[in-house]
């Protein structure tokens, strides 16, 4: 009875908090798109297993791997840069910066990654001469994918951090996999050969036109502020946010990839193919926390301008009750129908089972510390995140190693579970030590008993 009268005092509660009214409003939008986004993204996977082959469909996604890791760094950290200050030029009604800040990261980033694709196409052409390249067109072929990439995940940026999840999302996750699997499914009724390179140009086709349509959808609609003369460029300060995050990124990046890369080293493309599937799989256990990250960001930009501890808390212990429970319940339906599910890429990807369970259970504690890492950035401990996920990564590829040399694709997994708990926890501790802010849905649950 007690528990009742609890529960029913804090659902009055929240029907009259106008932040919660927000997060859930802006979450089930982007859980909506992010929803559909999945089922297409899946689809095209599943689509492309199916026509490429084991072999193919691994070279197609370690190459896609390793172009997502380098097209982390021409974006020079700016989509992290614009998720600080977009949401402080809006409250300080800075339409100046706002309209260079915008403007200036696509410049840079553009004249960046273009510079590195063609630097990467000189270099392959020499070591390919020199030496022979494996697999070497679809390297050619990543790298025309390596700007389309990196821009598109600046543009996703700047327009969740202008708050319009909807332009955010719905291009990248449902229009890019439709697009994806009509170019591959023309191929195949025109009868053309399906390879790892064909796909690759597809996916560089698709990801161009969603880049266009995005860009152009963004400046049609405008920023909030006009810039009443000419834009401000502060490179300076944007850079000092920035740069120092691109160490952020690579081994962020490779705490979500160099099990795949590492497999494609150690093993064969096929293994790559088959642990790719699970990876994949279990990835979208934490498509609820993207979806809540989207609209709790710029709030806790906005909180911790205004130096707002107690809103910060609210929003945290939010975040974390949106995204823990609905992963849990993936888990549990992946674990359940786990052979079911792989066996849609095909009969030979059944053989990812148990490491797809394994990652799953790894993913939980993604899901569970709730959005942290958004937290420790915004709050300017970007340095400590850094140090957090450098220390993991280098014991990641030391336990991934070891792992695969003696248990193969299960050594992978379980190497990666480990170490995504390891980091997860870290950060939940130093979030409590430096801002003394609960961010776990273990904390949110003793908050939510206690009151």
């Amino acid at each position: 009875m007690n528990a009742s009268l609890r529960l029913s005092r804090l659902l009055q509660r929240w029907r009259r908090s106008h932040l919660l009214k927000a997060v859930a409003t802006g979450t089930g939008l982007a859980l909506g798109i992010r929803i559909a986004g999945v089922a297409l993204g899946y689809l095209a996977e599943i689509v492309l297993a199916r026509l490429l082959g084991v072999d193919e469909y691994g070279v197609y996604s370690l190459v896609v791997a390793w172009v997502m890791l380098i097209a982390l760094f021409p974006l020079l950290g700016f989509h992290h840069a614009v998720g600080r200050f977009i949401p402080q030029y809006i409250e300080q009604e800075d339409g100046r910066r706002l309209h260079g800040v915008v403007r200036g990261s696509l410049l840079a980033s553009l004249a960046a990654s273009l510079a590195l694709a063609a630097a990467g196409l000189a270099l392959l052409f020499g070591l390919d001469a020199a030496f022979g390249v494996p697999y070497v067109w679809a390297w050619y072929a990543g790298l025309l994918l390596l700007p389309v990439l990196g821009l598109l995940r600046l543009t996703r940026s700047i327009a969740v951090s202008l708050r319009r999840v909807a332009l955010a999302f719905a291009p990248p996750l449902v229009l890019q996999p439709l697009l994806l699997i009509g170019f591959v499914a023309l191929l195949f009724v025109l009868g053309a050969p399906l390879t790892g390179v064909v796909a690759l140009l597809a996916a560089v086709a698709a990801g161009l036109l969603v880049l266009g349509g995005q860009l152009g959808f963004l400046k049609r609609g405008g920023l909030p502020l006009p810039g009443s003369g000419s834009p401000l460029y502060d490179w300076r300060v944007w850079l000092a946010v920035g740069l120092p995050l691109i160490l952020f990124d690579a081994f962020s990046m490779a705490l979500r990839q160099a099990d795949l890369m590492m497999i494609g080293v150690l093993m064969t493309p096929a293994d790559a193919g088959i642990y790719g599937a699970a990876l994949k799989t279990t990835g979208q256990t934490i498509f609820l926390l993207v979806s809540v990250n989207a609209v709790v960001a710029p709030m806790l930009a906005a909180f911790w301008t205004r130096q707002d501890k107690k809103g910060l808390q609210r929003v945290l212990y939010m975040a974390a009750h949106f995204s823990f429970w609905p992963a849990l319940a993936f888990v549990l339906v992946l674990s359940l129908f786990s052979s079911f599910i792989l066996g849609l890429f095909g009969e030979a990807f059944v053989a990812a089972q148990w490491p797809m369970i394994i990652l799953g259970v790894g993913q939980l504690f993604n899901a569970g510390t709730g959005v942290v890492v958004s937290l420790m950035i915004v709050s300017g401990h970007h340095v400590a995140v850094t140090r957090v996920f450098g220390v993991s990564a280098v014991l990641y590829v030391i336990l991934l190693f070891f792992g695969i040399q003696a248990f193969g694709l299960i050594g992978a997994a379980v190497a990666t579970a480990l170490t995504m708990a390891l980091w997860n926890i870290w950060l939940n501790r130093l979030a409590w030590r430096r801002l003394h802010l609960h961010t776990s849905i273990v904390e949110a649950m003793v908050a939510l008993r206690k009151r």
